[in-house]
């Protein structure tokens, strides 16, 4: 069977692999033999399994992916306010801005 690449799948299908995959070692499948069913490398389902031994079905569920909401940023969120208020009701020149 031929392998396709799992990341390219919408991720509740992702999801919906990686259970079945529990499911089906559950049933004394190898990891190949559900490799071959499911089409993924037999690797990749020794880490869904490890992960799943590790953290239970939430551990299999998906991910939150990039950055957090707000990681990076150089003030405080009250500072930011303020300074949006300041630029609302001035000008860059009016601040002395560049």
């Amino acid at each position: 069977m031929k392998k396709d690449d799992a990341r390219t799948l919408h991720p509740a299908a992702q999801e919906e692999k990686r259970k079945t995959a529990v499911r089906l070692s559950e049933n004394g499948l190898s990891q190949r033999e559900i490799a071959e069913q499911l089409g993924v490398h037999y690797q990749t389902v020794g880490r869904w399994l490890a992960k799943y031994r590790a953290g239970g079905v939430d551990s299999l569920l998906r991910q939150q992916r990039g950055r957090r909401l707000g990681s990076g940023r150089q003030l405080a969120p009250d500072e930011e306010a303020d300074l949006q208020e300041l630029l609302r009701q001035h000008t860059p020149d009016q601040l002395e801005m560049p």
